[in-house]
């Protein structure tokens, strides 16, 4: 008689827990879109504005550093081609 209320004690608080840990993941989870969305526009903002500062103090047009772009993103690609080879 011992052994199975003690049983029963044991699953009823496994089965709380799992309820309880539940209902904490749900709100999580619906916080979560709004804890993603201020650390992106965070982000995007600081790194929006160190870009355009590094570009105002950049010597060279707009022509100009899209072609080194190109060049880079070119032979970043072929270096890739080759180790995988």
């Amino acid at each position: 008689m011992i052994v199975s209320h003690y049983y029963f004690q044991c699953q009823r608080r496994i089965w709380l827990i799992n309820r309880h840990a539940g209902a904490v993941a749900k709100e999580m989870v619906a916080d979560l879109g709004d804890w993603l969305r201020r650390r992106l526009k965070k982000g995007i903002e600081e790194q929006g504005s160190a870009a355009q500062e590094g570009l105002d103090q950049c010597e060279l047009g707009a022509v100009e550093l899209r072609k080194q772009w190109s060049d880079q993103r070119s032979a970043q690609l072929s270096i890739r081609v080759r180790t995988s080879l």
